[in-house]
């Protein structure tokens, strides 16, 4: 099986410097000209199965990447949720919470802002790829957000991943195997 995993493009909270978790926010034109580069990329590729997470954003990234294309929304691969940091400036939660938030954000750990940790990320990117696992798909699509990307890389690697080392494009494309029982990272960020 191969997993085509793609970040939705930029949108109006990535450009403003907004924590977007479990927004509503939309792609700004160029987050529309980011998925639509995504989709030359993705052109010539027949995907048994297309899963964009429940948020508008990565539904728009799907629509513009590729147009007329059957998707099926879950939950289960969405951003981590950041509580009541969501839609809020970056620089307004630094000033705020100051060290608490930035521990927070360098540890994916939202939860004393009511949101998610990366533990709480990593088991929802393991019951992905169980599923992915039982689906008997061989060639599928999935249009996700970044921290759950890194968190989908960690769970192949086998938990080791320094996430604040790697970084995801907006419109990036990341591609897992899964063959014999194991999943690999075939390629990051094309």
């Amino acid at each position: 099986m191969l997993l085509y995993m793609i970040r939705h493009g930029e949108t109006e909270n990535n450009l403003a410097k907004r924590h977007s978790g479990h927004s509503l926010t939309s792609l700004t034109e160029k987050g529309i000209e980011d998925a639509k580069r995504a989709g030359e990329k993705l052109k010539g590729i027949t995907f048994d199965k297309i899963y964009t997470s429940d948020l508008p954003r990565t539904q728009q990234t799907c629509m513009a990447a590729l147009p007329g294309a059957e998707f099926e929304a879950l939950r289960l691969i969405k951003e981590i949720g950041v509580g009541i940091c969501t839609d809020r400036l970056v620089a307004d939660c630094v000033n705020e919470w100051g060290g608490e938030y930035l521990r927070a954000k360098k540890a994916f750990d939202y939860t004393s802002f009511g949101g998610e940790n990366g533990k709480m990320l990593h088991a929802r990117a393991k019951r992905f790829l169980k599923l992915l696992e039982e689906s008997g798909l061989e060639t599928v699509a999935a249009f996700s957000h970044g921290a759950f990307t890194k968190h989908l890389l960690d769970a192949v690697l086998g938990g080791t991943l320094d996430k604040n080392l790697f970084y995801l494009n907006n419109g990036g494309i990341c591609v897992f195997e899964y063959k014999d029982g194991v999943w690999r990272l075939k390629s990051w960020n094309l």
